[in-house]
């Protein structure tokens, strides 16, 4: 036992050095985006928050309150505190109608110290998404599963550079997958006495939390409360017949009500109108996603239902996720197709409400998560790379169950010749 946790503990290090090195050696050296110089100088918001100058948040710039969340600004500042810079060092915001030179020479560049600095946390949330995440698979899919997708995942450049960045993709990312793993552990404490529903409920609980925390880190994090409504009617379903209806109802009361109350909790902008102002914020990111970017970058814009295809296509298997070679993005196309297979036949007998031994709950949170969390991006209406970050994550998990059954499935044809070859040497 004391050896098996031994080893454990020597995996858990091993893959959090490999990760540090892949995130953190070269962490200044990523390129610097635009966007980064906004959320950096909006940092400042950590500060107002954490020293209750709410009104200082509710009564900044409407533009930037409706398309730029808190949680971001709150780990970019407290990344920022971490390395001793505080709001009155803060870069100029960027100016879109320059160029990159004079945009640098007017101070919307910060120092690379303080790029640095304001990297740290979210390349350190990055870290953790990955290695949860790595977990996660390990339990539902097993170890081999596990390895090839951090495989797949320190060799993905853009991944890893997309998660480096002062911006809002590591905060959302972090907190989906924390969100799963809650799921995950709902799924996996329930059983139909009160006991284990009651752990159930708190785990969904805290599920809905972090998807308040996903939707105040973007907008499209709110997604992932029907997942968590997937996972509350799964469990419904699983209940007694006298208990049935009250789980649903405090499971559904409880999820809306922790995701709202996060979600707007987190924002004081939001807080004088809390529903009027949500659907303020909704609508302007309509707005900007449909007119206003693809005005400014027209190149961008995705015209019809089969221009999105096409960009879909080309963004997750040709651009963005791992191996890159002569019509890779066909093999990883069907490397997806052969995993998502693989992924229903495990997670089928899941369903099978006679046998709650057969229910694997990893499979389950990865399947209500990673579905309703990537969907919305594949309708996005600009081809902006980092738009598709929650569907190459997720569609990465696909090929790595794809590669994984299509390695065992060689092994087995390689037994099944070695029995007949001493087969016929015997019979001979």
């Amino acid at each position: 036992m004391k050896k098996l946790i031994n080893i454990k503990i020597i995996e858990f290090l091993f893959i959090l050095v490999i990760l540090s090195g892949a995130f953190l050696i070269e962490l200044k050296d990523t390129w610097f985006h635009p966007d980064e110089s906004m959320w950096i100088n909006q940092s400042s918001h950590f500060e107002d928050f954490f020293r209750g100058r709410f009104a200082r948040i509710a009564q900044g710039r409407e533009d930037l309150a409706l398309q730029m969340p808190t949680i971001p600004e709150f780990t970019i500042g407290l990344s920022r505190r971490l390395g001793g810079y505080d709001p009155s060092e803060l870069n100029k915001m960027w100016d879109w109608g320059k160029s990159y030179e004079v945009n640098a020479a007017i101070g919307s560049i910060p120092s690379e110290n303080m790029i640095w600095w304001s990297r740290f946390l979210p390349a350190i949330l990055g870290i953790a998404s990955i290695i949860i995440t790595f977990y996660i698979l390990k339990v539902s899919f097993g170890i081999s599963v596990g390895y090839i997708w951090l495989v797949l995942t320190l060799v993905n450049d853009w991944l890893i550079n997309a998660l480096q960045r002062a911006m809002s993709e590591s905060p959302i990312l972090f907190c989906i997958v924390i969100a799963m793993l809650a799921g995950y552990l709902a799924i996996k404490s329930f059983n139909p006495d009160r006991k284990s529903m009651i752990y159930s409920l708190l785990w969904l609980m805290i599920f809905a939390i972090f998807t308040g925390l996903a939707g105040e880190s973007k907008l499209n994090g709110l997604a992932i409360f029907l997942s968590g409504i997937a996972i509350l009617l799964f469990l419904t379903n699983r209940c007694n017949r006298e208990m049935r209806w009250k789980f649903f109802i405090i499971g559904l009361l409880g999820i809306s009500i922790l995701t709202f109350l996060f979600f707007v909790g987190t924002n004081p902008f939001l807080w004088s109108d809390p529903i009027g102002k949500t659907l303020q914020t909704f609508n302007y990111r309509v707005h900007l996603l449909k007119d206003l970017q693809p005005s400014s970058f027209p190149q961008m814009a995705v015209h019809g239902w089969q221009d999105q295809i096409r960009v879909d296509f080309e963004q997750i298997f040709r651009n963005l996720t791992s191996i890159h070679f002569l019509n890779s993005d066909y093999l990883k196309f069907l490397l997806t197709l052969l995993g998502i297979s693989a992924f229903i036949a495990t997670v089928l007998p899941s369903f099978d409400k006679k046998n709650s031994l057969r229910i694997n709950a990893a499979a389950l949170s990865i399947l209500f998560v990673g579905f309703f969390a990537s969907l919305p991006n594949f309708f996005s209406p600009l081809n902006l790379d980092r738009y598709f970050l929650l569907p190459v994550f997720f569609v990465s998990i696909m090929i790595a169950i794809g590669i994984d059954w299509l390695l065992k499935y060689i092994g087995r044809q390689e037994s099944i010749k070695k029995v007949v070859q001493v087969t016929d040497v015997k019979k001979s």
